[in-house]
């Protein structure tokens, strides 16, 4: 009998980064890139499995989430040293199994979108280096239709281009075009759909929302069959592994439409995941032996969503999933339904999953009993990771896998120098200092999102801006604030507004906001206001302009401002779908730069040293 020592889980995310980016504003996916949260584990000792002659092992090795995390961060993670660790696994269970085993890598998402050399090429950078690694499959993810058209800092295509139907396509997504081009991986998404081509089975046209294409019409149906997904990406591709035929089934989450910036992908619908897979495996029933499902879909920190999706979904048929990757919540997690393995591992490109699946040949059935999975593995440079011990060792000062050691691709090394070269003066721009870490937060005002608030009001010389907390997407580093420090807490190119001037009711309104909105994105952050709110009775105590004009105040008889007022913000905050109405409710005056270029401008000419400490603009009795 062969022996595979598998890994266990008993995981601790390191690191990470990330940004989700969502822009101020586009994060819907609740994702925090600093140090992504663990989720569930389903803790598993460790143990040795059984390759038996009548077995076979597949081995699925997994990330997710890189939001353009292809450098190294502090010896761990970076795309070089995945493209080795895989190259090493490979080789060490070929040697160890023949043919009896055989290597899956999929990657469940957000490749793009997040660091300043993954987005200046708008994703060729990331691609070029992913295209050495070996993947068999790749999900796009929400975030890798923020780039729009081709153009850094141009995410969202012109208008006039939407006009023109032949052209509209290429516009909305002539970035995720290019970066494709250059991938030797096929992007795979079954649920994607273009939305002129629903109909009904009667072939009367049919008008659907963006999320799970579901219609607006109750009483239709759209006849699936007969529509076109999207060409991008294929729905499924099926890989001969270990004399066994692995069907991976690629799934986009429902709500990109929400989640990326909604004009991208305006001519496109995101059907219901649960309803494309199952429809996709019935029809893969005889061509596959196993399927694996791929999905930009997860349980958010703290709840399960994707787990009891599922459950529901294996409960009525049973035996319909072998082994599930997801993304998009920036978890650390590993579960089981039913006996089929699920695993998360963080985002930024340092960690990765695996999953061994231990396979009666005869059966074409896994033994689930005696597979394994591990979700969060760092990729640590110099050391194994508790969550590698049972594959991983240091031998000579060298990290080996399954017996065989990592060598860092020269050609992803080579990539990555290329694309250093050509952002080096860009991303050196001096912008202020920072004392120590400027750290920021999601569920309370902090030092970074009350700077950066404050830094757009001073661009735009309006009275008051509001910004949301996820737009956030790392700490500021102590030491020097360069161009491309600031990008990585602001990756997205969300355009700056201002709006039409509003009333004081108005602007008490949105400070009320302020104080109580707590959603997926985060906090209201607000620059230029002075609020007092009192938590017992749940209302406004006072309301006053930093230059000290009250707004609103309990005092009998106080001279209050006459309005109008201007706010500046951007772009996302007045989406319908943001949530904010005081902000998406008002008509735009002025649309400007991309906000992150105003604040870098500004702070170019009035380089700032930047404060630990927040200032109090929000007391809470």
């Amino acid at each position: 009998m062969r022996r595979l020592t598998v890994l266990v889980v008993a995981l601790i995310a390191l690191v990470a980064c990330k940004p989700r980016p969502s822009s101020g504003a586009r994060v819907r996916d609740g994702a925090d890139p600093d140090g992504p949260p663990e989720g569930e584990h389903d803790d598993q000792e460790q143990t040795e499995v059984d390759v038996g002659s009548g077995e076979r092992l597949v081995t699925i090795v997994a990330t997710n989430d890189m939001h353009g995390g292809i450098e190294p961060q502090q010896n761990v993670g970076g795309t070089a040293f995945l493209a080795g660790a895989v190259a090493a696994i490979r080789s060490g269970l070929a040697q160890r199994f023949g043919a009896a085993a055989g290597l899956v890598v999929v990657d469940a998402g957000d490749q793009f979108q997040g660091t300043l050399l993954s987005n200046f090429t708008e994703g060729r950078t990331t691609f070029r280096a992913l295209n050495e690694v070996g993947y068999d499959a790749v999900v796009p993810g929400n975030h890798d239709f923020d780039f729009g058209p081709v153009g850094f800092l141009d995410d969202v295509a012109p208008d006039a281009a939407a006009k023109d139907p032949a052209k509209a396509a290429a516009a909305k997504r002539g970035a995720l075009l290019a970066a494709t081009k250059l991938a030797n991986f096929p992007l795979v998404s079954a649920n994607i759909y273009e939305r002129a081509s629903l109909r009904t089975a009667a072939g009367a046209t049919v008008d659907v929302q963006s999320a799970g294409c579901r219609p607006t019409a109750g009483t239709q149906t759209v006849a699936f069959a007969n529509a076109t997904r999207a060409p991008f990406a294929k729905p499924f591709v099926i890989r001969p592994v270990a004399g066994l035929r692995v069907a991976i089934i690629g799934l986009d989450n429902e709500l990109t439409a929400e989640t990326s910036m909604a004009p991208n992908v305006s001519d496109l619908c995101f059907r219901d995941a649960s309803e494309t897979y199952l429809e996709l495996r019935e029809a893969l029933a005889a061509e596959a032996d196993l399927f694996i499902m791929v999905v930009h879909d997860g349980n958010s920190p703290g709840g399960a969503g994707l787990r009891r999706k599922l459950e529901e979904l294996l409960t009525a048929h049973p035996g319909a999933v072998d082994a599930v990757i997801t993304g998009h919540s920036h978890i650390v997690e590993q579960f089981s339904v039913q006996g089929v393995p699920v695993i998360q591992s963080g985002s930024g490109g340092t960690l990765f999953g695996r999953i061994d699946l231990i396979v009666d040949a005869a059966r074409k059935k896994v033994v689930s009993a005696r597979s394994r999975a591990s979700a969060g593995i760092a990729l640590q440079h110099q050391s194994c990771p508790a969550a590698a011990a049972a594959f991983c060792a240091v031998s000579g000062g060298r990290v080996a896998y399954e017996g065989q050691p990592v060598v860092r691709s020269a050609a992803v090394d080579r990539v990555l120098k290329e694309a250093r070269v050509g952002v080096q003066v860009l991303a050196s721009r001096r912008l202020g200092t920072a004392p120590a870490e400027i750290k920021r937060s999601r569920t309370e005002l902090s030092p970074l999102g009350n700077a950066v608030a404050d830094l757009l009001r001073a661009a735009t010389k309006t009275d008051v801006v509001f910004i949301n907390s996820a737009t956030l997407r790392s700490n500021l580093p102590a030491g020097a604030v360069t161009y491309e420090a600031l990008f990585r807490v602001l990756p997205f190119s969300n355009k700056t507004i201002t709006l039409k001037p509003v009333s004081r009711d108005h602007l008490v309104r949105l400070a009320r906001d302020a104080v109580l909105k707590r959603g997926e994105f985060g906090i209201l952050v607000p620059s230029g206001l002075e609020i007092t709110f009192d938590q017992a009775k749940q209302e406004l105590v006072s309301v006053s302009l930093s230059d000290g004009r009250v707004l609103l105040s309990n005092t009998p008889g106080a001279a209050l401002a006459d309005g109008p007022f201007r706010i500046g913000t951007f772009d996302f905050l007045t989406d319908k779908t943001s949530g904010v109405s005081g902000l998406n409710d008002t008509p735009v005056e002025a649309r400007l730069d991309v906000f992150r270029e105003l604040i870098a401008d500004f702070l170019e000419k009035n380089p700032l040293t930047f404060t630990t400490t927040t200032d109090g603009r929000i007391k809470l009795l």
